[in-house]
């Protein structure tokens, strides 16, 4: 559960958040990808993701289930998944990603105000995505009737951090947990573990009976 969430895992995080009708509307088991067979867990989702034009694949042709998502990728899906729209980006905001394959992406994620770049200006898109990070996409995709309010925390490690008014929120409606030592770890890359966790909060994703969980997989790690 420790290790970093893969291109897989995050596809089928946000397959789980269509919509039936948008699922069934774009439902495939095939795709163009010789990494992604049809007997594999992943291959529903990534298919069906492909067809609505929520994921892509490399330019060689594969689409690596088990590589680490980067904050590029992660940008493009989000911006693919919850504006779904096209937009004319007239700014190059990223000093970083002008050349970069994701860049029209990454500047539309940032007019959406779905993600932001550091201090120094720079965007880092190859960069693994933090905790951190991930809150503050889901604060900025919600819409919040009282987004004037002050939240309290009960993490030590967060107060001065650059999101912690996103970690706040969120944390105000149970999406986001910390560790046994009060703390957060805001810093930390977040694993696959933590964010199947944060969006089966964010869907309210629970089993509806007690023998659904029973029935459930179970790991041994």
């Amino acid at each position: 559960p420790e290790y970093q969430i893969t291109r897989a895992e995050s596809t089928t995080i946000f397959f789980r958040m269509l919509l039936e009708e948008s699922r069934q509307y774009y439902w495939s088991q095939v795709n163009p990808y010789p990494d992604v067979a049809p007997y594999q867990w992943f291959n529903n989702a990534i298919s069906t993701m492909t067809n609505a034009g929520i994921v892509e694949g490399y330019p060689d042709g594969s689409f690596r289930p088990d590589g680490n998502i980067t904050r590029a990728e992660f940008a493009a899906m989000a911006v693919r998944f919850f504006t779904g729209e096209d937009a004319d980006v007239l700014d190059n905001v990223f000093p970083d990603v002008q050349d970069h394959w994701a860049n029209y992406e990454i500047n539309l994620a940032y007019a959406h105000d779905l993600i932001q770049g550091y201090p120094d200006g720079t965007f880092r898109g190859n960069q693994t995505i933090t905790r951190a990070e991930l809150a503050a996409v889901l604060a900025r995709v919600c819409d919040w009737e009282d987004a004037q309010k002050v939240y309290k925390t009960n993490f030590n490690d967060v107060k001065g951090h650059w999101a912690e008014n996103d970690i706040k929120r969120i944390e105000s409606y149970n999406w986001i947990q910390g560790y046994g030592d009060g703390t957060f770890r805001p810093e930390r890359n977040i694993t696959r573990a933590e964010t199947v966790a944060m969006f089966n909060r964010v869907v309210h994703r629970t089993p509806e009976r007690h023998e659904n969980l029973m029935d459930a997989n179970s790991f041994t790690d």
